[in-house]
């Protein structure tokens, strides 16, 4: 995938993000992108010389270090890619897998829901259905692809 394709759908991915509620995605992977990759470098290293009559250092063996560089426009979509896989798609899975789990346990094939309430000061509360699960379980399968096809063609 060329550069500018890129980052049109980095762009138009962040897009949906923030219409979906999820711009704190978007905000991680933005710190992700603004830190950089870490990439090994091979210096040629100075050593001292213990003979006054040459210069004071002379050049030594190699040295490995570490340095920061930006990850390319291909690299900052793949991030965002895994980012909204494990944002959106693996969240929706564990739905799926605890769900099927409480019907197992309870027997109970319709009409079952479960409560999730947040930790914070305000315990806000958020329920998932059954009706929930399977239709976002449906939804998750064509995410998962057009994922898998856009990180295909990010690799080409």
């Amino acid at each position: 995938m060329e550069t500018e394709e890129s980052r049109m759908f980095f762009r138009n991915l962040v897009d949906i993000l923030y219409q979906q509620n999820l711009g704190w995605v978007v905000e991680q992977v933005n710190e992700q992108i603004a830190t950089g990759k870490t990439q090994s470098k091979k210096v040629r290293a100075y050593r001292e010389t213990r003979d006054r009559a040459q210069l004071p250092m002379r050049l030594g063996g190699e040295v490995e270090l570490a340095e920061t560089v930006p990850y390319t426009p291909q690299e900052q979509l793949l991030i965002l890619v895994s980012a909204i896989e494990q944002a959106v798609s693996n969240i929706a899975d564990m739905e799926d897998r605890v769900m099927a789990t409480f019907k197992k346990i309870s027997g109970r094939q319709t009409d079952m829901q479960i409560a999730f309430v947040g930790a914070d000061e305000d315990n806000q509360r958020h329920s998932v259905s059954m009706q929930d699960t399977d239709r976002r379980t449906s939804a998750n399968v064509i995410l998962r692809h057009a994922l898998h096809e856009l990180r295909g063609r990010i690799n080409d």
